[in-house]
């Protein structure tokens, strides 16, 4: 795994944190080959921090949705923590943020 991200273990979730914008083939692809070390060792929860991630690519966001969809399939989940203003804002106006859960996030409340 890159040095680019960092992997721990908070109780039962695996906790990943990519120190770089993923933007590029290689950050994204770190990211992507962390996850997969992840699967690999049956660590299926997984929170992926993007407190120290300035931007995000349409590769990265593809990435993102398909580690969720994989995980799900293996009863577990992919969430994602601490995104910036500017990364929220990718997130919504993409759709990201319906397909890939936000960590902490306020639950919206059920419509009557």
């Amino acid at each position: 795994m890159s040095d680019a991200v960092t992997r721990s273990r908070i109780g039962s979730m695996t906790y990943l944190a990519p120190s770089m914008a993923l933007v590029a083939a290689d950050a994204v692809d770190a990211v992507d080959n962390a996850i997969g070390e992840c699967i690999a060792q049956h660590q299926v929860s997984i929170v992926l921090d993007l407190g120290k991630v300035p931007l995000l690519s349409g590769r990265a966001l593809e990435m993102m949705t398909r580690a969720a969809n994989r995980l799900g399939a293996l009863g577990g989940w992919l969430k994602l923590a601490y995104p910036s203003p500017l990364l929220l804002d990718i997130l919504n106006v993409t759709g990201v943020s319906e397909k890939v859960a936000l960590y902490d996030a306020p639950q919206t409340p059920a419509k009557a």
